[in-house]
């Protein structure tokens, strides 16, 4: 006789991680910022989804050794991660590469980041550092199911979002929150987000009073070689 038993699944789920490496980060920071501010006034122009901001060409870790570590310390997390998503290799490096670390700085009231996604059809996940914070309000959770951010926040978009609250009531949408929302995220020092590359975001615009001085954050893409 078969055993009657009920098995449930998260079939087509979104994996993020977050990950945040601590004081013993904090020379590194320093370092990353320092290179950072280096490179805008070598190379002043350049921007990619970036509105009234400054982003640097990919690259970075083959021009400054912080890059370098950081890389070394993004593509560890990412591969740590990788046998829960199904990855069944191990030799993750004969097939992946983690690389085209760029820079993103936003300084000016109204600057922000248009939705989009990174990479091409090569690219696995996406994700962005953050060598200092930009909290405008230190209260509550750090990740929030709204659709409201904060100034400054990284907002993440459900990409089955309309169908999702097309056919569930709205007081389920409020008792399950994540399900179909978007999702902020405030930019606290030494957090790692990682993402599918597949996933919208953008960065919610900067504006109120006594904002922090600038945004920093730096981008990345995990790739097959």
């Amino acid at each position: 006789m078969t055993e009657r038993r009920i098995d449930t699944y998260t079939f087509f789920s979104v994996p993020v991680t977050v990950m945040n490496f601590g004081e013993e980060a904090d020379d590194l920071n320093e370092r990353l910022i320092k290179d950072a501010l280096s490179e805008r006034s070598l190379n002043p122009s350049s921007s990619r989804s970036a509105i009234n901001g400054w982003q640097s060409e990919g690259g970075m870790e083959n021009r400054y050794q912080s890059y370098f570590e950081l890389r070394s310390h993004i593509k560890q997390v990412i591969e740590s991660t990788l046998p829960s998503l199904g990855f069944t290799i191990t030799d993750f490096d004969h097939y992946f590469k983690c690389d085209e670390l760029w820079v993103n700085i936003l300084e000016k009231t109204g600057a922000f980041h248009v939705p989009h996604i990174h990479g091409t059809g090569e690219t696995l996940f996406a994700g962005v550092y953050y060598p200092q914070d930009y909290v405008v309000k230190d209260e509550g959770s750090d990740i929030r199911a709204t659709s409201v951010p904060e100034p400054g926040d990284l907002m993440l978009f459900d990409p089955a979002s309309t169908q999702k609250r097309s056919v569930i009531p709205q007081d389920i949408v409020n008792r399950y929150p994540y399900y179909g929302s978007e999702i902020c995220i405030r930019p606290r020092k030494g957090n790692l987000i990682v993402f599918p590359s597949y996933l919208s975001h953008m960065v919610a615009p900067l504006y109120g009073e006594d904002l922090p001085e600038q945004r920093i954050s730096i981008s990345f893409s995990y790739s097959k070689r």
